[in-house]
């Protein structure tokens, strides 16, 4: 059913055609800014790849244009790919990235290392390290995003990141998992000597914390690393992923990898210690979430955001409940992308106009018209 829709495509056009006399203007909420400009291929770091090959390292700058605020919360963008593949230029990361600036925020793709050996004696290690490597990079990149506040005019107290598979179990571990943790963990522990610490390089005067997750069909390897007063994180996953666990299982469905905990799993463990935590589930839903999902996504990703912020502090407030969302149409109704109702169906671009229904749980789904 999913892809019949092609929301995937065209949520590009919603993100990067803005239009006052549709949208509204709360900003960080709703789309505000009718144009965007991108600074591409700003370069953070350079290391050593998985074959010890110098592998440099970029991102790109989203920022709406004409913005007069001098502080900014940001968005850090991080793709998928299995640590084997992947790019900040993925459609999904610069059509996520062009919405988000429109709607306010400082958005930066990023880079980091992929690559490691599938047919390894050691395929555990392998993935180990891969995800060890990427952890260093998004902290990188999170040290050299408060260096240059300055010229980003960023907030930087309000960074946040959004990753999605393996961009999101990176962000996961970036947050949760501390060195001493690493250190004691016996998966882990056996890449220390090689890779060194999570924080090392450049920038290290400059504190990589993130502020609040948005994890899209992530995991971790170890829900100890999580404890009280830690990130707030926002998920979404489908029940039918096969790649990475929505509850408990291994990557890839098999016991050869290594064992992962998905997001049904963070936010139950995350909702007993007290950290805000919020669960979209996707019924019958696979790892890639095509259609629907990828327009409550980002709606819903500035709704928990914008909750979280007063000013220039963040404001915590209860757990959220979670959410399932099913996929049976039975009526129709016609909404923009901030969710007010259009009663002129003849709006144009129709690219902009969504189409709400619901099912027979009476929740609620989006999708392109």
């Amino acid at each position: 059913m999913y892809s019949d829709f092609k929301v995937f495509r065209l949520l590009g056009l919603i993100a990067l055609i803005g239009t006052s006399q549709i949208f509204g203007n709360l900003r960080y909420k709703e789309v505000c800014f009718t144009s965007i400009l991108t600074q591409a291929d700003l370069h953070y770091r350079t290391e050593k790849d998985y074959l010890s090959k110098d592998d440099s390292l970029f991102m790109d700058f989203y920022e709406p244009e004409n913005d007069t605020a001098s502080l900014r919360p940001v968005i850090v963008m991080l793709y998928g790919g299995a640590f084997l593949t992947g790019s900040r230029k993925d459609t999904l990361i610069t059509t996520y990235s062009s919405y988000f600036a429109s709607c306010g925020y400082a958005v930066f793709a990023i880079d980091y290392r992929i690559g490691f050996n599938p047919i390894s004696a050691t395929p555990q290690l392998e993935l180990v390290k891969a995800l060890y490597r990427a952890v260093q990079d998004s902290r990188a990149a999170i040290r050299f995003i408060r260096k240059n506040a300055a010229i980003f005019k960023i907030d930087t107290s309000r960074i946040f990141a959004m990753g999605y598979s393996a961009g999101a179990i990176t962000i996961i571990h970036h947050a949760y998992l501390d060195q001493e943790e690493a250190s004691q963990n016996p998966l882990l522990n056996p890449v220390l000597s090689s890779l060194g610490n999570l924080d090392q390089g450049n920038d290290l005067e400059y504190s990589s914390k993130i502020d609040c997750i948005i994890n899209c069909c992530g995991a971790i390897a170890d829900t100890s690393f999580m404890g009280p007063g830690e990130t707030p994180v926002l998920s979404f996953h489908g029940t039918d992923d096969k790649i990475v666990p929505y509850g408990t299982g291994y990557a890839f469905d098999d016991p050869s990898t290594v064992a992962l905990f998905g997001s049904f799993t963070i936010d139950q463990k995350a909702k007993a210690l007290g950290i805000p935590s919020k669960l979209v589930t996707f019924e019958g839903a696979d790892h890639y979430l095509e259609g629907e999902p990828r327009i409550t996504i980002p709606i819903t990703t500035t709704n928990f955001l914008y909750d979280f912020m007063n000013g220039s502090n963040i404001r915590l407030k209860r757990p959220s409940k979670s959410t399932r969302i099913a996929s049976h149409v039975v009526i129709d109704q016609y909404f923009d992308l901030s969710g007010r109702l259009i009663k002129n169906r003849s709006i144009k671009p129709s690219a902009l106009i969504v189409h709400r229904a619901h099912n027979q749980d009476s929740k609620t789904l989006l999708m392109i018209k």
